[in-house]
Formats: C-alpha cells, sequence, structure tokens
C-alpha cells in the first residue's frame, strides 16, 4: 500500500492491531456516567435540552457578517462582493423570533420552539448555502459551514428567515443556521417524548456504525425510504411487529424515523433497517476498544470541514466516536479540551523527552490536543507515537503534503511551523479509568 503517511504500515490500519497491544478492555459503565458527569459540569454549553425546556434557558442570538468583512471567494472564485456582505447582514437582521408554543404556559417565552432534525443537517454560520473560501481556487474549506445535526437529533428553533428558507436553532452543541426543510417543528408532548431517546436515551435505540447504513425501499411510504443514516446517530426502536411496507420483519430491525409533514411539523413513521448492517443496538460497551473500533470505521472518509460533504473533521471524528459508546463531548475541538476529565497537561517548556514521558499515563482512545486539532491516541511502537485523526495534512520540509481524510500517523509528522505534532500538543484527556 503506497502513500502512506512516514512510519505507517498496512497493518496498522485497523483496530484490532492497536486493541491487541492495549491492556484493559473490560466495560466500564460507571465510568462511563462519571466522565458525562464532569463533562457537563465543566461545559455549560452541553447541558441537555430537557433540562432547559419548558421556558428555561438563555437566548442566543445570531451573529451578524464582521465589518469589515473579510475577504473570501465564492464557489466560482469570484470575491464575495459588498452588496453581497450587505444583503446577508440585512437577512439576519430581519429573521423573525420564535417561540414556544402558548400552551407550554411559561412567562418568559425566550427558550424557542421545538424540533427536530429529520436528517443529518448542515449547521451553517450564516442563512445561506453557498460557500465562502479564503482562496479563490479552494472548494474544500468553506468558512460558512460549521457543524451537522444528526438526524432525530432536538434541537430549539430560535428565529425564522422572512422567506422562511432558514431556522436559527440551538442544539446541545451548537447554534446556527439550518435550512428549514430539514427541520420539523414539535409539540412539546413529542420533544419530551422523542427527546429521551437523543438527549438521554433510555430506551431501545439503534446507532449506525458506518456512514453505509439507510432504511430498506419502501413503496408504500417514499417519506422513509432508502433513507440515509449516518454514523452516530441515536435512532429509537419501534416495538411493533409485523410487515412494514409488505416486507417481512425477518432479518430487520424495526426503526421510527423523524418525518417532517407539508405543515413543517414532526411526524414518525416506522422503517426497517437490515440487520446485517453495522448497527449498535444502544451504546457500545464503554472501553477503549469500543472507541478506537468506531473512530476505524471512518478509515479513509474524506476530511470534511464542519462536517462538510457529509463527511467529518478533526473534533466532530472524536466526538462522534465516543458518541457511539455513550459519552456526549463538545462539538469544537478547544471546548473539548477545556472540559476535559483528569487532563494531562503539556506546558511549552517542556523538552521533547519530558512530553514523551507524559504518554505513560495515556492509552488506547484518549483524546490528544493542540491549538485548532484533535487526535485519538493509539500506542507506541518502534519508537514512535501513534494517533488516528481526521486532517488535511503535514509538512515535509518546504512541501506540504495533503491527506484530507481519517488515518493513522505518528507524532513526528509536522506541522507548517516545522513543530512536530509532539511537540505541538497542549492537553491530553484521561477518560477511562
Amino acid at each position: 500500500m503506497t502513500h502512506l503517511p512516514p512510519h505507517v504500515t498496512p497493518e496498522m490500519l485497523t483496530p484490532d492491531f492497536w486493541v491487541a497491544m492495549s491492556p484493559g478492555s473490560a466495560e466500564q459503565p460507571r465510568q462511563r456516567a462519571d466522565v458525562q458527569a464532569q463533562i457537563l459540569a465543566a461545559c455549560p454549553p452541553l447541558q441537555p435540552l430537557m433540562e432547559t425546556w419548558p421556558g428555561g434557558g438563555t437566548r442566543v442570538e445570531p451573529a451578524l457578517p464582521p465589518s469589515p468583512p473579510p475577504t473570501l471567494y465564492d464557489g466560482s472564485g469570484q470575491p464575495l462582493s459588498d452588496a453581497f456582505w450587505t444583503t446577508l447582514g440585512e437577512t439576519i437582521r430581519s429573521a423573525r423570533a420564535v417561540r414556544e408554543p402558548a400552551a407550554i404556559g411559561t412567562a418568559s417565552g425566550t427558550a424557542g420552539h421545538p424540533a427536530f432534525a429529520v436528517c443529518r443537517a448542515d449547521v451553517r454560520r450564516y442563512p445561506i448555502a453557498e460557500g465562502g473560501f479564503r482562496e479563490a481556487g479552494d472548494r474544500a474549506l468553506d468558512r460558512f459551514q460549521d457543524t451537522a445535526l444528526h438526524t432525530f437529533e432536538p434541537v430549539l428553533v430560535l428565529y425564522e428567515t422572512l422567506d422562511r428558507g432558514w431556522y436559527f436553532v440551538r442544539s446541545r452543541t451548537y447554534v446556527g443556521w439550518v435550512e428549514q426543510r430539514h427541520i420539523a417543528l414539535a409539540t412539546p408532548e413529542q420533544f419530551h417524548h422523542w427527546g429521551r431517546f437523543t438527549e438521554n436515551p433510555t430506551g431501545d435505540f439503534v446507532i449506525p456504525l458506518s456512514n453505509a447504513v439507510s432504511t430498506q425501499a419502501n413503496p408504500f411510504n417514499p417519506r422513509v425510504s432508502r433513507r440515509p443514516l449516518e454514523f452516530a446517530a441515536y435512532i429509537p426502536a419501534c416495538p411493533h411487529n409485523g410487515p412494514v411496507g409488505q416486507q417481512s420483519p425477518a432479518g430487520q430491525e424495526r426503526v421510527w424515523m423523524p418525518v417532517r409533514n407539508a405543515d413543517g411539523w414532526l411526524e414518525v413513521d416506522e422503517a426497517f433497517v437490515s440487520a446485517t448492517l453495522p448497527l449498535s443496538k444502544g451504546f457500545r460497551p464503554y472501553t477503549r476498544a469500543s472507541v478506537i473500533t468506531s473512530a476505524f470505521a471512518l478509515l479513509g472518509e474524506r476530511y470534511g470541514w464542519g462536517d462538510a460533504f457529509g463527511c467529518h473533521d478533526c473534533s466532530s471524528l472524536v466526538m462522534d466516536s465516543y458518541r457511539t459508546v455513550g459519552v456526549q463531548l463538545p462539538r469544537d475541538a478547544d471546548e473539548q479540551e477545556a472540559c476535559l476529565p483528569n487532563p494531562v497537561t503539556f506546558p511549552p517548556q517542556l523538552s521533547f523527552a519530558e512530553r514523551a514521558e507524559r504518554f505513560f499515563g495515556l492509552g488506547l482512545g484518549d483524546p490528544l490536543y493542540m491549538p485548532g486539532h484533535t487526535m485519538l491516541y493509539l500506542g507506541f511502537v518502534d519508537g514512535h507515537h501513534y494517533v488516528l485523526h481526521d486532517f488535511a495534512g503535514y509538512a515535509d520540509g518546504a512541501t506540504s503534503v495533503p491527506v484530507y481524510a481519517v488515518m493513522v500517523s505518528t507524532l513526528d509528522i509536522r506541522t507548517r511551523q516545522n513543530h512536530t505534532y509532539l511537540e505541538a500538543l497542549t492537553t491530553a484527556g484521561r477518560l477511562f479509568a
């Protein structure tokens, strides 16, 4: 196999290689609860929406474009004009606030309207689908793309544009603009009922363990036919029996799928997902092996800044890998780093040897952080520390080596500033006992 990063061999591209080297793979359910509790306490944006609904929470205002605006280019390589930025600002200023239903009986009216994402949905910095790129020839790093919502993820709708094309939403991990066609408004009862499968999953649910999962074809209900289900989504299981769309339930997992009806409200339909596809029934065991096995399912996936192209970036790879074992980390790398339990720090003054020594307390699947980047630790082989991460590339002298994928590398690769990744590390998290 060619074009692998330095010191990476083909056998290192499987989770089994690293799991076999890692001691202690027993499940730690108590540790999962302790880690999640520490993250929630240290990171207020992760407070479950169910705790602030109804009527609680702080209303978040959508950001306006900076003044003066940055120099960015559109998808055809043309500079974004002053008229573009002016129109965008006017669209945001004219957006209407969306309140929760009057039936709630709350006085503040600040929380927003309950809703769910009906599919994996891009979250944009501004209410516009067109991209904004720092270089005229770039098509990969859209600076207006921030993240993506998971299928059936609960949100609070705070604003809508006058043309009713976009909602400004708050999720558990982010705020931003989402196209309305991807969001279904919910009643308070629906929000409480279906929210338990996503914010605090206590019932039966399935988790896709790759991006190659979809519902079965159903010619009798196109709304749920061949619907993609993305990696790490939480999809509630349906307890009913019998066929769906005249298909036998043999060899199928029956799930509830969210649908946006013609009026923009949530409806939920039954669907089948083949039991032969990579799925977890409930959380995967809280083990180092589970986290790394989940992450390796995305090996080779293209890098997607802000989850562009239906893919991941560095921090969403880490976040979604831990989602499969029941731990919800913040979305962005700096927020993840700030709320880590049991952090191991790497002060700038540490020597190379001192930095290497601090790895003795780390294990498989522990997240590592450096400015603007995060990785999952794999282990130490033949004098090199290895990580799995989603990254754009690395420097080889004066040459920039593109990767733009989820890939294994050592921490000896270098940044554009000619520092090794080991030298650039700032923090590591220990999320297992």
